[in-house]
């Protein structure tokens, strides 16, 4: 009886593991701190970004506080 063997590529064929059990486990844990390393900077540059708002936020609002100041020194200068 003849016998075929054949490679079949799938999706998933990335998903395949090789090595023993302890060096899979290894593969896994590395994979899953360089997920966690890079949800790190992604939260960092967000935080960053809500920083920059926040503090032109605060500057456009010291900025009409100085006029709204200004304004009403003029006014009490006429009076």
């Amino acid at each position: 009886m003849q016998e075929y063997a054949y490679v079949q590529f799938s999706a998933d064929f990335e998903n395949v593991k090789y090595g023993t059990p302890e060096e899979i486990a290894r593969q896994r844990q590395q994979l899953a701190d360089s997920d966690v390393y890079q949800q790190t900077e992604e939260e960092k540059a967000a935080d960053e970004e809500r920083a920059r708002k926040k503090a032109e936020k605060n500057k456009r609002q010291r900025e009409k506080r100085k006029e709204k100041a200004k304004l009403e020194k003029e006014e009490n200068q006429k009076v």
